[in-house]
């Protein structure tokens, strides 16, 4: 099977032209607030080519001939360059990470649910919500944005609640670290890497971190009616993590120390590898790794995925935590 990449540019299909220049083509997708990038290098011996042109978008679709094209995602061109070995490469990061979610903005909310807040900052920036459900009816009682961006803003709730948020797919997506479904809720597809049929190259490093964890985490919070601060518990024995700042009331304090306890164990195992590309895979896929030694095999969840293409077909390389990092809540509650 042929590989082959197409691009449209602002909609419309790329030159003939531009589509016979293309060296190279990377597209990097990344889980959380880290913007998604693109990367094209064209052939510019002859000095041809021209400046791209301001608020230009690359779509870009990969694939085989006489087959459907995988989308890969919408770029909005941020940066181009010549080198002296006659290329062109022009940089894109998603238009889904649109201006306004960078504007500074002043605004506060008053015993709001989570979820209302969130729908209107993904309103306000012509996104819809994609919001998972165990954090639509948290009932915040104050929330100050004070000169903060909607971006910022959105990693500081989604670092309290123990979520990850992205914009994707014309989507403000806020949904638990690990949950692996799309833009729109629906679950990902387990994909099978096996270190022989998916060509996995012999240079894969696998990492465990043994660090000290915590067994539970306290948080404070203020109780008016009594005046007196009353703190609440998750999980069980020592070390304790103790969050220093009170909340204004029990669930949001018992909402940050579950957070907080959920994501102890996130990022102590790591695996990277290069393959030949499977282009259904995404940040978020969970992965079925085979092939590998005994601990390393399992269940894992992509943090990264870098796709190429070049004259020598596809390929990618993948950064992933282990799928029960995300699970540590489950299993605990299990064993107990």
């Amino acid at each position: 099977m042929k590989p082959i990449v197409e691009i449209k540019v602002n909609g419309s299909p790329a030159s003939a032209l531009f589509n016979d220049r293309i060296l190279s083509v990377d597209v990097t997708d990344e889980a959380g607030i880290h913007a998604d990038s693109c990367t094209l290098t064209l052939d510019n011996r002859d000095h041809m080519l021209d400046e791209p042109p301001a608020d230009v978008e690359l779509e870009v679709f990969m694939g085989y001939a006489g087959q459907p094209l995988q989308r890969m995602g919408l770029f909005s061109v941020d940066e181009d360059s010549l080198s002296g070995g006659g290329t062109m490469t022009v940089s894109g990061k998603s238009a889904d990470m649109v201006k306004t979610l960078k504007s500074q903005r002043n605004q506060s909310w008053k015993k709001t649910e989570l979820g209302k807040i969130l729908t209107e900052i993904a309103e306000r920036n012509g996104l819809k919500p994609a919001i998972a459900e165990k954090f639509k009816k948290i009932v915040i009682e104050q929330l100050d944005q004070s000169f903060e961006s909607d971006l910022t803003l959105m990693t500081r709730l989604a670092d309290q609640y123990g979520a990850l948020a992205k914009p994707a797919s014309g989507y403000l997506v806020f949904v638990e670290r690990g949950a692996s479904v799309s833009a729109t809720g629906e679950p990902l597809t387990v994909i099978d890497v096996d270190v022989v049929a998916n060509s996995v190259q012999p240079d894969w490093s696998y990492t465990k971190q043994r660090r000290e964890v915590y067994a539970s985490v306290v948080a404070y919070w203020s109780d008016k009616k009594n005046a007196k601060q009353q703190e609440v518990k998750v999980g069980n024995g020592d070390p304790v993590y103790r969050i220093k700042k009170p909340f204004k009331n029990h669930a949001e304090a018992q909402a940050a120390a579950q957070a907080k306890y959920d994501v102890r164990l996130l990022g102590q195992y790591e695996l990277s590898f290069e393959m030949v590309a499977d282009l259904r895979m995404m940040a978020e896929s969970p992965i079925n790794a085979s092939g590998f030694p005994a601990r390393v095999n399992g269940l894992w969840v992509v943090k990264s995925v870098s796709t190429s293409f070049s004259d020598s077909g596809f390929s990618q390389k993948v950064k992933a935590c282990r799928k029960t990092d995300f699970d540590a809540k489950e299993s605990d509650e299990s064993s107990s």
